[in-house]
């Protein structure tokens, strides 16, 4: 009996330690371009939040940032998020409602999209609301969503649109590159960022590279990402 209370009380002790929340060092920039330096609650999020929770110091009341009071925010050393307006494919994943329509079928959408890899080529990551896209901009262009797509033939056969290395091999490719550098790239998370940071490389550009960890895997998820991870 002593044994199975102690069990419970490192087990409750172990899921309070994880689900704890704290404020740690961050930034904001207002619509005026105003950088703000401020405590940000971290939530280490799985999807990319649409509002965040932060205080001015230590002692202050919590505030919220949101998409229409805030174009980017993040935590010092951790994670960093823009505001961008987008067009973004919200054509279903999974696999008993694939989309018959190759072509993406495109929603306009204000979000603060994750930042990954930053140079004179940057990776950013979507991932919310039932969708997980990656989009990028070189030389601080718009903003645009890699395309990756799987669709329904019929019944039984699903096809992939992977325009995303038509997008790669026009927009960001190395000096003397080879077509191979692309017709084989994988639609996935490691395999873009070595792309972006390759590129960045060969072209003489500074880049930063943004690890960050999911501690908290929804089952919704799982399946999108052993396809796309």
């Amino acid at each position: 009996m002593k044994s199975q209370l102690l069990f419970l009380f490192f087990a409750l002790l172990t899921f309070s330690s994880f689900g704890q929340v704290t404020f740690e060092k961050g930034y904001f920039i207002n619509n005026e371009n105003q950088r703000i330096e401020c405590l940000v609650k971290n939530y280490d999020l799985h999807l990319n939040p649409e509002e965040f929770e932060y205080k001015l110091n230590e002692t202050a009341m919590p505030e919220i940032g949101n998409l229409m009071n805030v174009k980017e925010f993040g935590i010092i050393g951790s994670s960093r998020y823009v505001r961008a307006d987008v067009k973004i494919d919200v054509s279903p994943w999974e696999m008993d409602k694939l989309s018959k329509v190759r072509d993406p079928e495109w929603s306009e959408r204000r979000l603060f999209l994750k930042v990954l890899v930053e140079g004179k080529a940057t990776l950013y990551l979507y991932n919310g609301d039932e969708l997980f896209r990656f989009f990028y901009s070189v030389n601080d262009t718009l903003i645009r969503q890699l395309i990756y797509k799987e669709y329904g033939i019929d019944n039984t056969r699903i096809a992939t649109n992977r325009k995303f290395r038509e997008q790669l091999w026009i927009d960001m490719r190395c000096e003397n590159a080879k077509m191979s550098s692309v017709e084989n790239l994988d639609f996935k998370k490691a395999t873009l960022e070595k792309y972006f940071k390759n590129y960045n490389k060969c072209s003489n550009s500074a880049y930063v590279f943004s690890r960050f960890q999911y501690q908290i895997i929804f089952m919704k998820y799982i399946i999108l990402n052993l396809r796309i991870y």
